[in-house]
């Protein structure tokens, strides 16, 4: 869309940001442990649409956009501290290591940290970024090691230790100076390792259009499982 005086609109947001959040209510929440805070996050968080594929906008794209326009950063700026990221390799690429949805491919892995460590910087909030799932290419331990120190190499100065653990507080990361919890969904390469990866979430979807049952499915999830989406 433009304007009369031929200025071209992007965007528009609806919705107030809230960039820090976390800080601007620390005096409140800053020695809550994390399975105890209500942490707003996106599905699929890195499903947005750019102007590239805009243009390529098809069939594929309808069911896998589930960000509009927000990318990554905007969404953090929005108040999402919780990123629900699912990756590929793909070989045959210059850049192997993507995002995708299901088995399209969304963004660059570097793109997406880059996106997540800027915003950390500048803001100091703690962000959760959760490798929940895996789409292409990622078959073998190696291939898992591979994309680990690909992502250590980018943001591993940020990464919390896991010793801090979900009964850890905000006030103990902070204190860390670290800043990104990196969640990854496969147990064995969790395992090899531990100074940096967090085992990932529990995802309960409730498919519930109604408020007091999903409260009530949120409730029942929350008694079983301490830590999920």
């Amino acid at each position: 869309m433009s304007t009369p005086a031929g200025i071209v609109v992007k965007k528009t947001y609806c919705m107030k940001a809230y960039p820090t959040w976390m800080n601007d209510y620390k005096s409140q929440i800053g020695d809550i442990s994390l399975i105890n805070l209500f942490i707003p996050g996106t599905h699929h968080s890195a499903s947005y649409m750019t102007e590239e594929s805009a243009v390529d906008y098809g069939i594929k794209h309808k069911y896998t956009i589930t960000q509009g326009w927000e990318d990554v950063r905007s969404q953090l700026r929005l108040g999402a501290r919780y990123l629900d990221i699912r990756v590929g390799r793909y070989n045959a690429m210059k850049v192997p290591f993507w995002t995708a949805n299901n088995m399209v491919k969304m963004h660059k892995l570097s793109q997406i940290l880059e996106q997540v460590q800027k915003f950390v910087e500048e803001t100091n909030e703690i962000v959760i970024f959760d490798i929940h799932g895996f789409t292409f290419g990622l078959e073998r331990i190696d291939d898992h090691e591979t994309i680990i120190d690909y992502i250590r190499e980018r943001i591993g100065d940020l990464m919390v230790s896991p010793s801090i653990g979900w009964d850890g507080t905000l006030n103990q990361i902070w204190d860390t100076g670290k800043r990104i919890i990196v969640c990854y969904a496969n147990a064995e390469v969790v395992n090899l390792y531990p100074n940096h990866l967090w085992p990932t979430t529990h995802h309960r979807t409730a498919d519930i259009d109604n408020k007091e049952q999903l409260k009530n499915h949120l409730y029942k999830k929350h008694s079983k499982y301490r830590h999920f989406l």
